[in-house]
């Protein structure tokens, strides 16, 4: 399992200080991007440099309490499914203090290659596909 800890920012927030619903899904994507740098080694932009990248092709988000601004949330990350070209992810957020659970997010993603401007899902590589299943939790 890897898991970040962050501050619900006033700027994520309503002014009743309550957080705007699709910022669970950037703290999700932002979950997975730290994931692949620190865990993985690998950033968003090298793949993209390598002419390949890791599509987002389902996402589901499911709220479970409000959260609120200055609260102190941890986020995992755990691999639930490791397929031939495809990963799906289990990002969860949870008070750092009552470990109360705020969102849930499945997330499907789709390894792909840029060729010429025309993308298509590829076979992970061995050395990532090694690296992702550190994280598999059954």
């Amino acid at each position: 399992m890897y898991q970040t800890k962050r501050m619900v920012r006033w700027g994520d927030c309503d002014p009743a200080g309550i957080i705007y619903t699709p910022k669970a899904i950037d703290y999700a994507l932002e979950t997975i991007e730290n994931w692949l740098i620190e865990e993985i080694g690998i950033s968003w932009m090298d793949m993209r440099n390598k002419g390949k990248g890791l599509a987002s092709v389902k996402f589901d988000c499911e709220y479970l309490s409000p959260m609120k601004a200055e609260t102190f949330i941890n986020v995992s990350l755990n691999v639930k499914n490791l397929g031939e070209s495809s990963i799906d992810l289990f990002i969860e957020g949870v008070d750092a203090h009552s470990n109360l659970k705020y969102f849930n997010v499945n997330l499907r993603g789709v390894y792909i290659e840029n060729n010429n401007g025309k993308l298509n899902s590829i076979k992970i590589e061995n050395e990532l596909r090694n690296r992702f299943s550190d994280f598999i939790v059954s």
